[in-house]
């Protein structure tokens, strides 16, 4: 039915709001400085320190490489570079041009000379002044008189045009000349010269023989061993030789920006000479002084661990962030009943970060030495993990943890191995702990599983040697783990409330004072809840829950009773105690048996019960209805005149309903247990009678919905009762009576048949 009303309620508090954020906020947080606490731990960027060395003093350590590196030998790069600044090529250009255009200029002065001699304006000495000022403008040149005369003398003769167009393109041309043919010569030998062309190429090849130095061997070629060809008389070979010599110019020059470049190119080629540092080789020994190369190697090495350090440090919260999402999913998916709170968050974690901070401390001190990937302590994991949570957990926490530790040992095979075997061992020593000595004798089982996995893995890998030492350490690793998790175990059951089966066996011992406290004042519901125990731990064996905690559960859960112990009927021995019960209103009697639940749970937590074996004292009753007070309440108010009716809420526990597969089998076995010893009071009972006991007794149960909050399912319902049935017929078992002790008869004695029978 609608209610208008409804719209007029108030919203949730801000406060509840803010503390429900920030509860979420708080485990989201936790889970970060894991994370970040796992990534410090396993990454060896944090725990690096440069090694320190000084040219020209002795090493403290010795220092072997961690991965492959080169390093970079600067002497003999430095002396391969000199060499290569010798050996590299040097660039000549040879100008067919400069040929043409002093052809043209000579070309052009003989034709001016014969214009003006042509001339009849001028005066001889005005012809020789002109032509020698033309040649000063024009080109630069500064003749003799006798040559100046000769080219006047000489400008139209044809002859003489070819005679020293010649000598030009000899020289200039199949000779070539150029400045510092010394240097060229020395380079030809070494082979380290190239003559480019511009325009058109030499008739043949240019060679250092071939080639004219310029000006000195020009002078002399064309003075005595060429012109002497052409002219013979004096004063002409004289006046020819000072006009070529003033001609002639360089035809094969220096390329200095292309040598440059040849020179850049051929150094930049040039390789530095490297010597390459294997994984594992010596870079240095101890005590050994550093030379300029040690020092260039240690350098070396620590910017490479710098730059590898900082990669791997991205790669190992890659790796890191994925164990926890894969952890996470197989929580969710295989232990959907772990909520994710931030104590659950540290449980979980802490024993794998207790194991990897060990580690990587014996990393640290044992630096360099192999036994340092030995000492992880993998059975701490599994110890405390299989005792703390379970041994799928257990199995999950130790694979994990052990390929974590792999990032600090650069995930070495043999380390990581040697690890989950100890681990695993840990996890199948502890499956089931009756005592805390069982840790001590399971670190005995590790030690022993780590010694001969050290060895074998040795053996595979070097068959030459056997590492006794080696192994020897994990003997110490397997005694170490039990006396860590001995002391870490109880820590963690105070700190998070965690109940291990070793608690569970402490918790039901003889000498625990809130159960002799319940025998001394509450007899009956302490021979109940020995009963209950009987009947529901054999239960929970069978569907695999708990059965440590049912036991705890059932010597528990009715501790509340011994405030008012003979308002029960277990504990009513006399008429008067049976009739406590008729002095009170059936109201006023709920109250009083529903109250023992609350002084039930006050008292365990008095005495320091955990949080678990507390949930029975409510639970192992639900929301079930306290029968015969409500039907006693029913005729009371049928036979009176009374308008108040008997709301049947009112004579309901008030819950809640069990949350776990424990807390309804205790809930079972104490209806079923009540109902047994009530009506299975003859010497004789049937087989048939006790099935319909504990038939009745689930479905009353199972129709009241008392199991709707647990994952009890129907075949685990059946297994129960199959059970219960067994142990109540053990329980229940025929007995023949006794005979009585009668007064002595003359010839009278007891069949031998009931004393076999007894």
């Amino acid at each position: 039915m609608f209610n208008p009303f409804k719209i007029f309620r108030k919203p949730a508090p801000k406060p509840k709001r803010k503390l429900r954020l920030f509860t979420s906020l708080t485990r989201w947080v936790v889970l970060l400085i894991i994370f970040a606490s796992v990534v410090v731990i396993v990454s060896p960027s944090f725990y690096f320190h440069a090694y320190e060395f000084k040219v020209g003093e002795r090493i403290g350590s010795a220092i072997k490489a961690p991965f492959t590196f080169p390093v970079t030998d600067k002497e003999a790069t430095q002396k391969r570079l000199e060499e290569a600044e010798l050996q590299y090529n040097r660039i000549y250009e040879y100008d067919s041009t400069v040929g043409r255009e002093i052809l043209k200029l000579l070309d052009d002065i003989l034709t001016y000379g014969a214009e003006i001699k042509a001339s009849d304006e001028l005066e001889p000495d005005e012809k020789h002044a002109k032509l020698a000022q033309h040649l000063s403008r024009s080109s630069g040149l500064s003749l003799s008189d006798p040559t100046i005369s000769m080219l006047l003398e000489r400008a139209n003769d044809a002859k003489f045009r070819t005679n020293l167009a010649t000598i030009i393109e000899h020289v200039l041309n199949y000779r070539g000349v150029m400045a510092n043919k010394d240097y060229f010569k020395t380079l030809e030998n070494r082979q380290i010269v190239t003559i480019r062309y511009k325009a058109d190429q030499p008739p043949e090849p240019l060679t250092a023989k071939k080639i004219l130095d310029f000006p000195d061997e020009v002078k002399d070629y064309l003075q005595n061993r060429y012109i002497p060809k052409f002219y013979t008389h004096h004063d002409a070979r004289r006046a020819v030789f000072e006009l070529c010599d003033a001609l002639i110019q360089p035809s094969i020059n220096f390329l200095d920006d292309e040598t440059n470049k040849a020179h850049d190119a051929h150094i930049a080629a040039i390789k530095h000479v490297t010597i390459t540092f294997e994984k594992g080789e010596m870079v240095i020994q101890t005590g050994t002084v550093v030379s300029d190369f040690h020092g260039d190697a240690i350098s070396t090495l620590n910017s490479h661990i710098h730059r590898q350090n900082f990669l791997r440090l991205l790669a190992n919260i890659v790796f890191v962030a994925a164990v926890f999402v894969l952890i996470a999913f197989f929580v969710r998916k295989f232990k959907p009943e772990f909520a994710f709170t931030a104590p659950n968050a540290i449980l979980i974690s802490l024993p794998v970060l207790l194991a990897l901070f060990l580690g990587r401390m014996f990393l640290i001190y044992l630096q360099g030495e192999e036994i340092g990937g030995y000492a992880f302590p993998a059975g701490v994991i599994g110890m405390l993990a299989v005792i703390l949570l379970d041994a799928k957990l257990a199995v999950l926490l130790v694979t994990w943890g052990s390929l974590l530790f792999g990032l600090s040992v650069d995930f070495d095979f043999k380390f990581i191995l040697v690890a989950l075997l100890g681990g695993f061992a840990a996890v199948a020593s502890l499956y089931t702990i009756r005592e805390r000595k069982d840790i001590l004798m399971a670190g005995f089982r590790i030690a022993m599983v780590n010694f001969f996995s050290i060895l074998v893995v040795n053996f595979i890998v070097d068959p030459t040697h056997i590492k006794i030492t080696e192994a020897s350490w994990g003997i110490v690793n397997g005694i170490a783990c039990a006396f860590i998790a001995l002391p870490a175990l109880p820590l963690f059951e105070y700190l998070f409330g965690v109940i291990t089966d070793v608690r569970l066996l402490e918790l039901t011992g003889i000498h625990q004072p809130l159960l002799r406290e319940l025998e001394e004042k509450a007899p009956g519901s302490y021979q109940h809840s020995l009963n209950l125990a009987t009947l529901a731990e054999p239960a929970a064996m069978a569907i695999g829950a708990n059965y440590l905690l049912v036991r705890a559960g059932a010597y528990y859960h009715d501790v509340g009773k011994m405030i008012k112990p003979k308002y029960y009927s277990e504990n009513q021995t006399t008429p008067e105690d049976k009739k406590t019960h008729g002095k009170l209103t059936p109201h006023m009697s709920v109250l009083v048996i529903k109250n023992h639940i609350k002084e039930g749970m006050e008292l365990a937590k008095k005495h320091g019960i955990p949080k678990k074996v507390c949930d029975f004292i409510p639970q192992h009753h639900g929301t079930s209805l306290i029968r015969f007070f409500y039907q006693h309440a029913m005729q009371n108010y049928e036979n009176s005149e009374s308008n108040d009716p008997v709301r049947e809420e009112d004579f309901c526990y008030p819950g809640p309903k069990p949350q776990t597969m424990e807390a309804a089998i205790v809930m079972l076995a104490d209806a079923v247990e009540a109902t047994a010893t009530s009506k299975a009071s003859s010497t004789y009972v049937k087989e048939t009678d006790l099935r319909r006991v504990v038939r009745d007794a689930i479905s009353e149960k199972f129709n009241g919905g008392q199991f709707d909050e647990c994952n009890l399912t129907l075949k685990d319902l059946h297994i129960i009762s199959e059970s219960f049935i067994k142990t109540l017929i053990s329980r229940f078992h025929f007995r023949i009576a006794y005979p009585t002790k009668k007064e002595p008869v003359e010839n009278s004695k007891p069949e031998l048949t009931q004393i076999a029978g007894a």
